[in-house]
């Protein structure tokens, strides 16, 4: 008889991190992995600019990323490559550094190395839609460009038509944090056999994930139910005229504005506290759980194939 199928649990974690490797970020990675840590999450997938790095630098990096992880957290190594048209896409898990500037070919290789390809921020700066880039995933909502609140309707909107048109994509939210100071209101819940970074990339390859702000939940596959649609578009809809108020209010009226939203922010992250003690209920402990929160409850994405 072969040997009885490994049971499945339920990890925490963040997706689209920045440390000092990043030209554009201070933190080290010892400081963010500590952060992390202490709030409570299980993994981190890096997302690094590679920009400015060398294959050395990134083989120190995937050295460190193995020495910040042990048996209650998973530092899992990636990077972040910038095409000329503006264009982003995330290499999650690949230990070898990858490089250059036509997107097919660099998804190409972080597919030989096993790892997960997630076209990041493609509406950055007002950028129009105008191809679809070949990636596992598209992330529809960006901690920085989309706030915290929900994710864009419009990119959701295509995952699932690319998904009907036979082209296999996911939905997933990234935070893209680059210093402390950001919420970490925008996570992954992933169902993994073993708390590895292998497993952590083989559950978003495979789509057995969910991603979570405090409102909800949005499977891989990114379909919703009709209200969970609808109360996503009504805040949306709430998030876009807030920031249009907040950024051409004067500046005398900035302050009371701010001071105005604290109770609908404070009731935000009592939704966060009460939506992570659902999602994760029956923990064996501090990092694994059984599968029985979000990804149980029929939320989970599609196991497309790799």
């Amino acid at each position: 008889m072969g040997a009885p199928p490994r049971s499945q649990s339920v990890v925490k974690g963040i997706i689209h991190c920045h440390s000092d490797l990043s030209y554009d970020c201070n933190m080290s990675l010892e400081r963010l992995c500590t952060h992390l840590r202490q709030e409570g999450f299980s993994f981190v997938a890096l997302t690094e600019h590679a920009k400015g790095v060398s294959e050395e630098d990134y083989q120190r990096y995937v050295s460190q990323c193995q020495s910040e992880s042990n048996d209650s957290f998973v530092v899992v190594p990636g990077l972040e490559i910038r095409f000329d048209d503006g264009n982003e896409v995330a290499a999650i898990g690949v230990t070898k550094f990858v490089n250059g500037n036509v997107p097919c070919e660099v998804v190409s290789k972080i597919r030989e190395q096993q790892g997960y390809s997630v076209w990041v921020h493609p509406l950055k700066r007002g950028r129009k839609l105008e191809r679809f880039l070949d990636s596992d995933a598209v992330e529809v909502l960006n901690g920085k460009v989309d706030g915290t609140l929900c994710p864009n309707p419009f990119l959701l909107g295509c995952v699932r038509k690319e998904n009907q048109d036979g082209r296999g994509r996911h939905a997933i939210f990234g935070l893209d944090l680059h210093d402390l100071e950001q919420s970490l209101d925008v996570w992954i819940e992933c169902e993994v056999s073993a708390l590895t970074a292998r497993d952590v990339v083989d559950s978003l390859r495979n789509g057995t994930f969910v991603s979570c702000v405090a409102n909800g939940t949005v499977p891989s596959s990114g379909e919703l139910g009709i209200i969970a649609d609808f109360r996503f578009k009504l805040l949306r809809i709430a998030w876009r005229m807030w920031n249009s108020l907040r950024r051409f209010a004067p500046l005398s009226l900035r302050g009371h504005l701010i001071r105005m939203s604290r109770p609908v922010v404070g009731r935000i992250k009592r939704g966060r506290r009460n939506h992570q003690s659902s999602a994760l209920a029956n923990t064996e402990h501090p990092s694994i759980g059984r599968a029985e929160g979000s990804l149980a409850k029929g939320r989970i994405g599609d196991k497309r194939k790799s």
